[in-house]
C-alpha cells in the first residue's frame, strides 16, 4: 500500500511505501519570505514512473499552497507542465 506523507517542515512532499518505508518519489519546495512557494524538483523512482505519482505529488503541493494561501513560482519543469494542464491554478502563479 502506498501512502502520501507530507514532510512540511522541510519543504518536501514524499510518497512512502507503507511496508518498507521506501520513498518512491518527492517534490521539493521552499517558502520565500513573501509567502511564495518555489517549486524546485519533482522526482519519482524510475520503477514507479507512469503511474500518476508525479501528478499526485503536484496535486498535494497545490492543495498545501491553497490551504496556506501561498502563491507559486514554478521552477520545476514538471510543475510548469502540470500548470499547462490545470489552467484553473494559473491565478496562483507568480514569476
Amino acid at each position: 500500500m502506498i501512502q502520501l506523507r507530507e514532510v512540511e517542515n522541510r519543504g518536501r512532499i514524499s510518497y512512502i511505501l507503507d511496508d518498507s518505508q521506501q520513498e518512491i518519489g518527492y517534490l521539493t519546495f521552499t517558502i520565500a519570505p513573501d509567502q511564495i512557494a518555489i517549486a524546485e524538483h519533482t522526482v519519482v523512482d524510475p520503477s514507479y514512473q507512469g503511474l500518476g505519482f508525479a501528478g499526485d505529488l503536484a496535486t498535494a503541493f497545490f492543495s498545501y499552497c491553497i490551504e496556506l494561501g501561498l502563491r507559486v513560482r514554478p521552477i520545476c519543469p514538471y510543475i510548469v507542465t502540470y500548470l499547462k494542464r490545470h489552467p484553473e491554478l494559473q491565478d496562483m502563479v507568480v514569476q
